[in-house]
C-alpha cells in the first residue's frame, strides 16, 4: 500500500517480513570468488585447458568495458609455444590504441564456477601494462551470469534458479 506523507511517497508493508531463521532458510550459499582490488583495478584468475595442458593465469582484470577477453601471450606459457592452423590475426582496440592478438579457440577455459568449452580468446602483448596478465571481458560475464559485489570485493554466478 501507497501513502503520501509531507509530498513524499511511503510504502506500507500489509504484511510481516519473514524472520531471519525463514529467510536463510529460503536462501541458498552462493559460492564467491574473493577479488583483489589493486591501484583501482579488480583482478581475479582464469584457468585455461588447451591440448591436455592446463595453466591459472593470476592477475587478470575484471572488465566490464571489454568485450572481448584477452590474456597476456607471455603469461600463457606452454599453451602458446606455437601457432595453429585455426589461430587468426585480430586487432584489439582500446585505451592504449591498437594492438595485434592472436585469437584461438581453446579446449575449455573455467573461470570461478563457469566452465565453457571450444571457446575463442585472443592472445595478445600487454607489456605497457606490467602486472596485468589479462582482461576478462564481456564475452565471459554475461554468459557465465555474473554478479560482482563491489561491497564486499566478490565475484558469483546466479543460476538460473536463482536470479
Amino acid at each position: 500500500m501507497l501513502r503520501k506523507m509531507n509530498g513524499l511517497f511511503t510504502i506500507l508493508l500489509t504484511k510481516p517480513l519473514p524472520s531471519k531463521s525463514a529467510q536463510s532458510q529460503c536462501s541458498r550459499e552462493i559460492p564467491r570468488m574473493n577479488l583483489e582490488y589493486i591501484e583501482g583495478l579488480l583482478f581475479s584468475s582464469i584457468t585455461i585447458v588447451h591440448r591436455g595442458n592446463s595453466i591459472m593465469i593470476t592477475h587478470v582484470v575484471i572488465d566490464t568495458g571489454a568485450a572481448e577477453s584477452v590474456i597476456s601471450i607471455d603469461a600463457a606459457g606452454t599453451l602458446f609455444n606455437s601457432y595453429e592452423p585455426e589461430d587468426q590475426l585480430r586487432f584489439m582496440v582500446g585505451i592504449g590504441g591498437r594492438e595485434a592478438s592472436i585469437r584461438r579457440k581453446i579446449d575449455r577455459v573455467l573461470f570461478d564456477t563457469f566452465s565453457i568449452s571450444d571457446f575463442h580468446i585472443d592472445f595478445g602483448k600487454i607489456g605497457e601494462y606490467p602486472g596485468i596478465n589479462g582482461l576478462i571481458g564481456l564475452d565471459i560475464l554475461i554468459p557465465g551470469r555474473f554478479m560482482i559485489d563491489l561491497s564486499r570485493l566478490q565475484l558469483y554466478s546466479v543460476d538460473k534458479n536463482n536470479p
